[in-house]
């Protein structure tokens, strides 16, 4: 082990800052589909707002924002794409979810979407931003005395542990095939809730019987 100035960490890691692990922060809070001239709609692909991340899910009922590929395309310059995480910027501060597929979102209201570089590992970001140290040195940087808020020029500064490349390497391999089981399961839940929704009213009317 070796002094840093967060404490004691393993001889050749070391101490950066999520601005040397990242090669984009997409930020498109305060946009609004009436600045596009275009509306929300009831289906199509989901908008998501801090009010969607909770506890490294995506709260599916809380899903109440859908845009057509029309607004998808004006308002998503920079589209989401597998290993993107994104982080709650305020009310809540600090919810983390990892993108480990290529499904398509809007990203709405109070919303950062982190893109690694490639000389890091988005696995072992998502799970450093989630851990207890990960989470103090976020809020360590928060502003705001009802409600927390970070900055993006606040955000990159924030302090990241950075292990020797070839534990990193392999410790991500591991990592990533959870997350992608994770979101496998999510898209499972997702399609089983849909036909759910779908098939108990008619059960429910009789328009549609099950054979004993």
């Amino acid at each position: 082990m070796t002094p840093s100035k967060l404490g004691e960490i393993p001889k050749d890691w070391h101490i950066g800052t999520l601005n040397d692990c990242l090669s984009l922060i997409i930020d498109y809070r305060g946009k609004t589909p009436k600045k596009l001239g275009r509306d929300w709609s009831n289906e199509g692909i989901p908008a998501l707002s801090a009010k969607n991340i909770k506890n490294g899910k995506i709260l599916a009922e809380n899903l109440v924002n859908f845009g057509d590929e029309d607004l998808y395309k004006k308002w998503m310059k920079d589209e989401l794409v597998k290993g993107d995480i994104l982080l709650t910027s305020e009310a809540p501060l600090g919810e983390v979810y990892c993108l480990a597929s290529n499904q398509k979102y809007i990203l709405s209201q109070r919303l950062f979407a982190l893109r690694i570089n490639n000389e890091f590992s988005y696995p072992y970001l998502y799970f450093w931003l989630r851990s207890p140290q990960g989470q103090h040195l976020l809020l360590r940087r928060a502003t705001g005395s009802t409600v927390q808020g970070i900055r993006q020029s606040e955000l990159r500064e924030v302090e990241v542990i950075i292990p020797e490349n070839k534990i990193l390497k392999n410790a991500s391999n591991l990592w990533m095939s959870v997350l992608e089981k994770i979101e496998l399961n999510y898209q499972q839940i997702q399609n089983l809730t849909k036909t759910r929704d779908s098939l108990l009213p008619k059960l429910m009317s009789g328009q549609l019987r099950v054979k004993e």
